[in-house]
């Protein structure tokens, strides 16, 4: 499974599409945003200022109570990288990549929008697109840069991939709840 998470990940199957979906990253322990959420930002930008959507969505909750919303400062970084913000949508809901997909395709369908291109690391596409099919919603996605990863810190980007990835199929099986689950 980590070769086709890898594998997957390292191709760009950027399309066309009505929506630009920017995946919440974190915070680095100073309160800045993570160097993935700002590689996923710049990129995104790029996709937008190529025409590959009119408009984004950043999804990310609040991490820290004393701190904007993971969505927030994406569409900050997207705004300095010259996207004007009505082109920002933020969905500030989400804590996970499972509850990205879920409340992603709410919007999209207030919105009526059908077709998506989901904007991560590439470690996490794989992933992100099964969900999002899960929902319902076929995606394009397009991986952000992420040489910024050693190549341990990589392995385990993977291998947390492949546990969660299982996790989902477990817990769509048995209709355990969401990725929040209390485990200890």
């Amino acid at each position: 499974m980590l070769h086709r998470i890898d594998r997957f990940g390292r191709l760009d199957h950027a399309e066309v599409s009505d929506l630009i979906i920017v995946l919440g990253a974190g915070f680095d322990a100073d309160g800045r945003p993570s160097k993935s959420m700002k590689a996923r930002a710049t990129h995104a930008a790029s996709l937008y200022h190529e025409g590959y959507a009119e408009q984004l969505l950043c999804s990310g909750g609040f991490t820290r109570p004393d701190h904007p919303s993971e969505a927030a400062v994406c569409a900050q970084l997207l705004m300095a990288a010259g996207v004007p913000d009505p082109a920002i949508a933020r969905e500030e809901k989400s804590h996970s990549t499972q509850e990205n997909a879920i409340h992603s395709t709410q919007w999209m369908h207030r919105h009526s929008q059908d077709a998506a291109l989901v904007v991560s690391s590439s470690y996490h596409l794989w992933r992100a697109r099964w969900l999002f099919r899960s929902r319902g919603v076929e995606v394009g996605t397009s991986p952000a840069p992420g040489g910024y990863l050693t190549p341990v810190e990589y392995l385990r980007a993977l291998l947390r991939e492949s546990w969660a990835m299982n996790w989902h199929r477990l817990s769509d099986a048995f209709g355990l709840p969401w990725t929040d689950f209390p485990l200890f």
